[in-house]
């Protein structure tokens, strides 16, 4: 009869991995970055004076192709309701009838 696999549990003094805390980045960081990629001590002086104080929001890479596909996500639902099949809508978007059809549904409800 095999043996029962052991699970050891995480104690306080040794925690998993993930629960430790990221590293917080200083102001310093990011401008130690900035220098790395070029910008000038007269742009980032710019910068400072223009955003100083401020937290300007830099979205990720990623949610400019969400708010793409947001868009084009609209336009099927419009083209569909427009009495275009799912197969046209396929070919033209690129992507599977299931998933035109899902999209459709997902908006209807």
């Amino acid at each position: 009869m095999p043996q029962p696999t052991t699970v050891r549990k995480p104690s306080a003094t040794n925690p998993p991995p993930f629960a430790q805390p990221l590293p917080q980045p200083t102001p310093e960081d990011f401008l130690t970055r900035l220098a790395e990629l070029g910008i000038t001590a007269e742009q980032i002086a710019a910068i400072q004076a223009e955003w100083g104080g401020d937290r300007p929001y830099i979205r990720k890479a990623n949610e400019a192709a969400r708010a793409e596909r947001s868009l084009r996500d609209r336009a099927i639902v419009r083209d569909h309701q427009r009495g275009e099949s799912s197969a046209l809508l396929s070919r033209r978007y690129g992507i599977s009838r299931r998933r035109i059809e899902q999209l459709v549904r997902n908006a209807l409800s």
